[in-house]
């Protein structure tokens, strides 16, 4: 019996030493630092209402609310100036400080027409304007840009890569985020965020989830509150304290899940995720968005709260495109069907992993992912029109370069099928890091260079 409890204080010692290692990592968060908010507006950013023909101007301007916050706008097609008294207020207490959040919602506005807006406070004789201009229903095709897992750090280069991505695609009609916008819930990475995002968040509509680093560690994690005072379009269509949004556009829709919370908010989540996919017009493209991947590089034994809850949904209700991140690799993967006669029917959803981080992890080999890539900074524009969606990933670290392409394609057939482009594109990008190289233990390394000589071996 005394050596039971010897053996059994050992292990008991043993796990409590393990767990003490890793306490801070699961559960502790970095002190943000004091901060003071500047009275002036600023942190401007344009987002959707609850449907496509809405939008809200959210900003931020000093510490305490003031009703004497205005915003002025006006459609190019008429002269005629509407000034909006006491906006929408929020006071928000953070660790660091406190900042007011202010936000105006624009409804009906119009197909093709062009707006714009300044925030003047009164009393206040300048201020600059910013424009957006409204998509045409009419137009052929619509599209997207999809960034997963950005959280830079000062001095990285996400504003040159924002900058190229607006430019280059000036045409997509929203950008959207995958979670982990920033890299941790502290006042100084929201602002490197509306920094490098600059002259864009004002006049392009940006859409957001929540990652694991909008998340404050603990027993239990808790959602900055700057992350829903900034994208308020979750204010009104969150469930609880789930943070899910429907957005029906243009023959698309977008539902957006938050897979950090704990996992039996999952099924709150899950519940809404199958209600709105059955009232979803049939015609539409389905597009679900999560941080958390449904099909893991890492294996099918990850994210497994996250998969129960929605994997058998996306399958088994229409979705065509599950985008997600995390993983910080490039991965691309739908299943194949196999028939009697031996060939492959593709199924839908089409998975796909992406990430535009400097920290690039480490690729697996054994899941059966139709592309796959690392060291880069990837994103992708998703084009859809009624017969055909098409996802083209690029390579923003490689001067844009086109790095995948993919269509699914229902003008002949329903369900739609899969056209694979990428194999017609230069080799897959399987490499280590530099960053990886520095942040791992030599032991990971050396794995990893094992790994990676295995898989060349096996394309060869």
């Amino acid at each position: 019996m005394s050596k039971k409890l010897y053996i059994t204080g050992i292990v008991v010692a043993a796990l409590s030493i393990w767990i003490g290692t890793r306490w801070n990592t699961w559960f502790g968060n970095p002190p943000e630092p004091p901060y003071t908010t500047s009275t002036a507006p600023h942190h401007i950013l344009l987002t959707f209402g609850q449907d496509q023909n809405s939008r809200i101007i959210c900003w931020q301007a000093g510490e305490e609310i003031d009703r004497l916050q205005s915003l002025i706008y006006k459609d190019e097609s008429d002269s005629t100036a509407i000034n909006v008294e006491n906006p929408k207020a929020i006071l928000d207490s953070t660790r660091g400080g406190k900042v007011a959040f202010y936000s105006v919602t624009l409804q009906s506005l119009k197909s093709g027409h062009k707006y714009s807006y300044c925030i003047k406070p009164v009393g206040v004789d300048d201020a600059p304007w910013y424009s957006f201009e409204m998509p045409k229903d009419s137009q052929p095709e619509h599209s997207f840009i999809f960034f997963g897992d950005v959280q830079d750090s000062v001095g990285g280069i996400s504003k040159s890569v924002f900058k190229h991505v607006a430019n280059t695609h000036s045409n997509a009609d929203f950008w959207l985020f995958g979670g982990d916008l920033i890299e941790r819930p502290i006042s100084c990475y929201w602002d490197l965020v509306f920094n490098d995002l600059d002259s864009i968040a004002q006049c392009k509509p940006m859409l957001a989830i929540a990652g694991n680093h909008e998340y404050l560690k603990g027993i239990r994690r808790t959602l900055d509150s700057r992350f829903g005072n900034t994208f308020q379009y979750f204010q009104t269509s969150k469930v609880g304290e789930n943070h899910v949004y429907r957005l029906d556009y243009n023959g698309a829709s977008l539902f957006l899940l938050d897979s950090n919370v704990d996992s039996w908010q999952l099924t709150d989540q899950a519940d809404w995720l199958e209600k709105n996919l059955k009232n979803c017009p049939a015609d539409n493209w389905k597009i679900v968005v999560l941080h958390h991947p449904l099909h893991s590089n890492k294996g099918a034994y990850y994210n497994l709260p996250v998969k129960w809850a929605f994997k058998s949904l996306v399958e088994d209700l229409g979705v065509h495109l599950v985008l997600s991140g995390h993983e910080h690799v490039y991965a691309r993967y739908n299943e194949k069907e196999k028939r009697k006669d031996t060939t492959a029917i593709d199924k839908l959803p089409l998975y796909i992993d992406s990430y535009c981080s400097p920290k690039h992890y480490r690729l697996y080999f054994d899941e059966p992912e139709d592309r796959i890539g690392t060291d880069g900074r990837f994103y992708q524009k998703i084009t859809f029109n009624e017969d055909a969606l098409m996802i083209e990933t690029f390579d923003a670290a490689n001067n844009g370069q086109l790095y995948d392409k993919v269509m699914l394609d229902r003008s002949e057939s329903k369900p739609c099928s899969v056209e694979e482009f990428g194999t017609s594109l230069d080799p897959q990008q399987v490499r280590m890091s530099d960053w990886y190289r520095t942040v791992k233990k030599p032991k990971r390394v050396k794995e990893y260079e094992d790994d990676i000589k295995k898989w060349e071996m096996s394309q060869k």
